[in-house]
């Protein structure tokens, strides 16, 4: 069975599982949901299956700096966890990179809210973000804008380079830095954002500092997307609990592994 098949395997198991979760989720986002393919959109998303497809096959090494977050492997003389200074591409976009399913669904996702301003946190190699970019093409506002910020400068790096050759009439700004210093300055210059995708830093303080930044930003009706909410990994999914408390008007759907906030 080739990779792309697997894919499209998973990628109908998630839709049929979507389905049973419709009634359970806010109206705005049921549309989404159906995750409905028409020609234009596999046109669209043809660059995106030879993305993956370059990604996969890709055995050069990237510098991995450890920012203190993500996945450690362990150093059995030591007993202590460390990642691993360098990484191989094809191994990155296997175990980090958004799956041909899940991207799907925040493709879906960004159609049906129609975005004029996105930003996300965590660009890696960029593969969320090119069926982000390719989503906003529908957009027929001609000032939209995807804002993505990525910590290690060789992911950033390779990451523009992909989404430039997608990015079409999306202006495409790839911030490079620790989120803590770069997010500030990007609130401010390009905010206010109608839709956020949380997906760096997968712990539960760190969501909850990045939220409590970027919320002052949104705009009235914004979509607040988070990665990771996987019920055997607490961490990412109390926080997305923990901001539906504070926020009691705030309409919501867990998707299992992605949960999105609509602000109030």
């Amino acid at each position: 069975m080739t990779a792309k098949i697997a894919d499209l395997i998973e990628f109908n198991l998630l839709r049929m599982a979507l389905w049973g979760l419709i009634p359970f989720c806010a109206s705005e986002v049921r549309p989404a949901l159906w995750m409905r393919s028409s020609k234009r959109a596999k046109n669209q998303l043809a660059p995106v299956w030879k993305l993956r497809g370059d990604l996969r096959e890709d055995v050069s090494g990237i510098p991995m700096p450890d920012f203190g977050s993500g996945r450690r492997k362990t150093t059995l003389d030591t007993g202590t966890f460390a990642k691993p200074p360098t990484r191989i591409v094809s191994e990155i976009f296997q175990k980090a990179s958004a799956r041909h399913a899940w991207g799907m669904l925040l493709y879906h996702l960004i159609k049906e809210k129609q975005p004029k301003t996105v930003l996300e946190l965590g660009t890696n190699l960029g593969v969320s973000g090119a069926y982000i970019v390719q989503a906003m093409q529908e957009n027929r506002d001609r000032h939209k804008r995807l804002i993505t910020l990525e910590g290690n400068p060789s992911l950033s790096e390779r990451a523009e380079k992909h989404l430039a050759a997608l990015c079409g009439e999306v202006d495409v700004k790839v911030i490079t830095g620790m989120f803590m210093d770069t997010l500030p300055t990007v609130l401010s210059k390009w905010g206010p954002f109608d839709m956020v995708f949380l997906d760096g830093h997968h712990e539960r303080n760190a969501t909850l500092r990045y939220f409590d930044l970027i919320s002052p930003h949104l705009e009235s009706g914004a979509w607040v997307v988070f990665d990771d909410l996987e019920p055997w990994s607490p961490t990412v999914r109390g926080a997305f609990r923990d901001i539906r408390s504070r926020y009691p008007k705030a309409k919501t759907a867990d998707l299992v592994k992605l949960g999105v906030l609509i602000w109030p």
